[in-house]
């Protein structure tokens, strides 16, 4: 009995096998019908969502950003490169061989003017201290100007410029002393109001 019961099991399940894999074998012959648009949508959750779509994405963008910033890289460069050859060339290049040249072309002449030191020919014995004033063109305005000063107090007088230095200008200076010391001179011209040279003969 137990023969039987093990033959009729055996068989059932050989039926339910079966059964199975005819049900299978049905569902793979009868193509699945979705409801799907006639044009495609889109859906913006569904390519965030799926790897498939934003690891290309991602990788596209990366390549794209690595490609532009070794294009500014580049860029630079050679803008750096424009720049100095630009500079090196100006600083190195003669421009003034550019202008043309006329023949028969003569420079002036340029005469310096060499100016020989003042040496005056003033001999006051041991004083040989003045306090130069003002020059004057006209010997009456420095004669003036000369009792003007004497009047106030002062030792004052004046010359004629050509006459006692090695000058050629012709003016009068008017001056005070002489005085025996450089100090004493200083002492003076600190009293006077207007600007004054101390000349030590």
């Amino acid at each position: 009995m137990e023969n039987y019961d093990n033959e009729q099991r055996l068989r059932i399940l050989q039926e339910r096998l079966g059964q199975i894999k005819s049900k299978q074998e049905g569902e793979r012959e009868q193509p699945k019908v979705e409801n799907t648009p006639p044009y495609p949508t889109y859906n913006p959750k569904a390519t965030q969502s799926s790897d498939e779509d934003v690891v290309p994405e991602q990788i596209e963008t990366e390549k794209k950003s690595s490609s532009s910033a070794w294009k500014k890289i580049i860029t630079l460069f050679l803008i750096g490169g424009l720049a100095y050859s630009g500079y090196y060339f100006y600083e190195n290049f003669d421009f003034s061989s550019l202008t043309l040249e006329t023949t028969n072309t003569k420079e002036p002449v340029v005469e310096e003017n060499i100016v020989a030191a003042l040496q005056y020919t003033l001999d006051f014995g041991e004083a040989k201290h003045l306090i130069l004033l003002s020059s004057f063109d006209n010997e009456d305005a420095a004669r003036m100007f000369a009792d003007e000063k004497a009047n106030s107090g002062y030792d004052a007088s004046y010359f004629f410029l050509p006459a006692v230095s090695n000058s050629n200008k012709t003016t009068y200076q008017v001056y005070l002393g002489p005085y025996f010391s450089e100090s004493e001179a200083k002492q003076w011209a600190n009293t006077l109001e207007i600007e004054s040279e101390i000349l030590n003969l």
